[in-house]
C-alpha cells in the first residue's frame, strides 16, 4: 500500500512538472466552447487509469489544437471524486478558457482535483445531467461539443443516459467494453471512439478527425465482423423493408387540440417591422385552427418580452379565430431580451387550471437573439419542460446580421426549429406542420404508457407507438394483454422496419440485457406473415417454432428468430398515436 501511494505521488509530481504546451499545434478548432470530461468513477480500473487520462490531456491532446483568432473556450470536468468539499457540482468543473496560459492553468487545476481521490461511485446518467445543468454560473450553459472519457460498461446506465446524445454533440472515448449503440441510435450528433486505454498520439488524432463535421453517428466499438462463420441454425433474419414509410402523424389544423403559448421577442433587437412580421407569420399558421377549450379545439396565449415579460393574452382569451387574428400584441421596447421571464411565465400558465390535461403543452418562441442582462438563459427550464412532455418550437431570426441563433437552437425540440435568418424565407405552412407534429404523441407517453417510434431529427411518433413488457408470457396471451392496456388498446407489435425494431429494443427495461420480445410475426402454412396479414419481406428466419422473437444483435443489428409459441418471452405492443384528427380520450 505504501509503495502504491508513493508511485501515485511521484506520477502527480511528474505530471505537474511537465510542460503544458496547450494550443501549440496546427489543428484549428471548429467550435466556440468545448467541454472535456473524465469519468473517474469506479468504472475505471484503478486511480492510476484516471491519472493517465489527465496526463494524456495535458501532454498530447491539448497540444494538437492551435491558438487562433477563433479563441475556442475549453472547459474541463472530473467526476468520481471521493471528497467534494466546496464543490457546487457533482464533479470538479473549470470555467471556459481560450488563452493558452489560462488553459494550462485550468488543466493544472483539474489535475489538482485528482488529489481529492477518485473511483467513487457515480452513474453516467448523473454525470451527463450534471454537465448539462451545473456549469460555471457566468457561462451560457451551452457547449458546442462534449468529449467524454469513460469506461462505463453498465448497459442500463448507458441507455438511461442516451438522452444526452440528442441534446448535445458528443464524442465518447469508450475506454472499456460498454455498448453505446443507444447513443448513436438517438442522434447522429454522437460518435463513439473505441480505445481500451491506449492513450497515445493516434487516439488524439482520431479525436481531432471526429470533431465537428466528423461526428457522424458511428459507433466504432460495435462494428460487425462479416468474416465470422456461424452455423445455419444460428443465422437470424435482417429486415429489408425501407425506413422511409409515410408518417402516421397527419395534419388537420382545423382539428388540432394543443394548448399553445406564443412568446414574441419585443426587444429593439427584433425591431418593430420584424415584430409585426413575426405576428402575421404565427397568426397565419394558426388561421385555420378552431379556437376554444373543447375537444378538437386549440387554446392560444401570447406573451411578449424585452426587459420584462408581459401577458398579452391568457390561454382562455380567444373564443374565436377573429379574436386571435386581429388582436394587438403591442410594440417593441428596450434592447434586453428577458427570455427567461417569458419562459417562466409560459410554464406557469401551462401548469395552471387553464391547461387541459389531455392537450399537449406547446411553446412557440419567436426570437431575435439572446442578450445578457440581469437574468439567465433558461437552459434548465426549457430542458425540464421538454422532458416533461412539452414541445418548444423556435423561430430564430438572429440579430440584424443573422447571428446569435446557435443558443436559440438549443431550446427547440428535435425537428422544431425554423431558421428565419436573412436569406431563408420560411413559409408559415412550415409552422402549421410543426403545430400538427406537436399534436402527435403516444397515449400515456407522459406517464408509464406507450413510447414513440421516431425518425432521426424528429421527436414525434411518425412511425407509431410501442409498449414493452417487464414480465414474460406465452405468445397466445400477448394480444389479450395488449388489448387491455390502460393508456390505449393495442395489438402485438409488428416492427417491420429497422427504426421500429431499434425503438422496440431501446424501450426495454434498463436492467434487462438484450432481452428477446415476442412480435406479431407468425408462420402459417409455412409462410411468415405479420399479424395484420401483410407479407414478411425480410431474410430467412431460422429456428424451431411458428412464433418469432426480436432481440438486439451485435452493434446496430437486430435479430428475428423462430421460437415455440408456448415458451416464455417478453413482448411488445403497438397502437396508433394521438394526432390532430384522432383525439385520445
Amino acid at each position: 500500500m505504501i509503495l502504491r501511494i508513493t508511485i501515485l505521488s511521484f506520477l502527480v509530481v511528474t505530471l505537474k512538472a511537465s510542460s503544458c504546451g496547450a494550443l501549440s499545434g496546427g489543428n484549428q478548432e471548429c467550435v466556440s466552447h468545448m467541454m472535456i470530461t473524465v469519468d473517474g468513477s469506479g468504472s475505471m480500473p484503478d486511480p492510476n487509469s484516471v491519472l493517465q487520462i489527465l496526463n494524456f490531456l495535458n501532454s498530447t491532446l491539448m497540444t494538437k489544437w492551435a491558438y487562433s483568432a477563433k479563441k475556442t473556450q475549453f472547459s474541463y470536468s472530473l467526476y468520481g471524486l471521493v471528497e467534494r468539499t466546496n464543490l457546487t457540482c457533482k464533479g470538479y468543473n473549470t470555467a471556459g478558457q481560450s488563452d493558452p496560459e489560462l488553459v494550462c492553468t485550468a488543466l493544472s487545476q483539474l489535475r489538482d482535483s485528482y488529489n481529492r481521490g477518485v473511483n467513487a461511485p457515480i452513474t453516467l446518467f448523473d454525470i451527463t445531467t450534471d454537465i448539462y445543468n451545473c456549469t460555471i454560473k457566468e457561462e451560457v450553459r451551452v457547449y458546442d461539443l462534449v468529449i467524454i472519457f469513460t469506461a462505463n460498461s453498465n448497459l442500463g446506465d448507458i441507455q438511461n443516459s442516451a438522452w444526452f446524445a440528442a441534446e448535445q454533440p458528443t464524442i465518447v472515448v469508450n475506454l472499456g467494453t460498454g455498448d453505446f449503440s443507444s447513443w448513436v441510435a438517438k442522434s447522429a450528433r454522437t460518435t463513439i471512439l473505441c480505445n481500451g486505454m491506449t492513450l497515445n498520439d493516434d487516439l488524439a488524432n482520431r479525436i481531432l478527425s471526429a470533431q465537428c463535421s466528423g461526428i457522424n453517428g458511428m459507433d466504432q466499438c460495435n462494428v460487425v465482423d462479416n468474416s465470422t462463420t456461424v452455423r445455419p441454425s444460428q443465422v437470424t433474419a435482417l429486415p429489408t423493408v425501407p425506413d422511409d414509410q409515410a408518417s402516421l402523424c397527419d395534419c388537420d389544423i382545423t382539428k388540432s387540440w394543443n394548448d399553445i403559448m406564443i412568446l414574441a421577442d419585443a426587444s429593439s433587437a427584433m425591431g418593430l417591422d420584424r415584430f409585426h412580421e413575426l405576428q402575421a407569420f404565427v397568426q397565419s399558421a394558426l388561421s385555420q385552427a378552431t379556437m376554444g377549450a373543447n375537444n378538437y379545439q386549440t387554446q392560444v396565449g401570447v406573451i411578449t418580452y424585452n426587459t420584462g415579460a408581459t401577458m398579452v393574452a391568457n390561454l382562455d382569451k380567444y373564443k374565436n379565430i377573429d379574436d386571435f387574428l386581429f388582436d394587438d400584441w403591442g410594440k417593441t421596447g428596450s434592447a434586453d431580451t428577458n427570455i427567461l421571464g417569458a419562459v417562466d411565465l409560459a410554464i406557469d400558465t401551462l401548469e395552471s387550471p387553464k391547461h387541459r390535461p389531455k392537450s399537449r403543452k406547446v411553446m412557440i418562441i419567436g426570437a431575435s437573439t439572446y442578450r445578457e442582462g440581469n437574468y439567465e438563459f433558461p437552459q434548465n427550464q426549457t430542458l425540464t419542460f421538454k422532458r416533461n412532455f412539452g414541445v418548444i418550437i423556435v423561430i430564430g431570426y438572429g440579430d440584424i446580421h443573422g447571428m446569435g441563433t446557435e443558443v436559440l437552437k438549443q431550446m427547440a425540440s428535435d425537428g422544431f426549429y425554423i431558421d428565419a435568418t436573412p436569406g431563408q424565407f420560411p413559409d408559415f405552412k412550415q409552422l402549421t406542420k410543426m403545430i400538427c407534429d406537436a399534436n402527435c404523441f403516444c397515449p400515456g407517453q407522459q406517464q408509464d404508457g406507450y413510447f414513440p417510434v421516431v425518425r432521426d431529427g424528429e421527436s414525434w411518433p411518425s412511425q407509431g407507438c410501442y409498449w414493452d413488457s417487464t414480465l414474460t408470457a406465452i405468445q397466445p396471451l400477448v394480444n389479450r394483454t395488449c388489448s387491455t392496456l390502460v393508456s390505449a388498446a393495442g395489438v402485438t407489435a409488428m416492427p417491420n422496419t429497422i427504426i421500429k425494431q431499434r425503438s422496440l429494443i431501446g424501450g426495454a427495461a434498463q436492467n434487462l440485457t438484450k432481452p428477446a420480445f415476442f412480435i406479431g410475426l407468425q408462420r402459417v402454412a409455412n409462410v411468415w406473415k405479420w399479424d395484420d396479414g401483410t407479407a414478411y419481406e425480410g431474410g430467412d428466419i431460422y429456428g424451431a417454432g411458428d412464433c418469432s422473437t426480436l432481440r438486439q444483435g451485435s452493434g446496430f443489428n437486430t435479430n428475428i428468430t423462430a421460437v415455440d409459441c408456448h415458451e416464455g418471452y417478453y413482448y411488445a405492443c403497438q397502437t396508433k398515436p394521438c394526432t390532430s384528427s384522432y383525439y385520445c380520450e
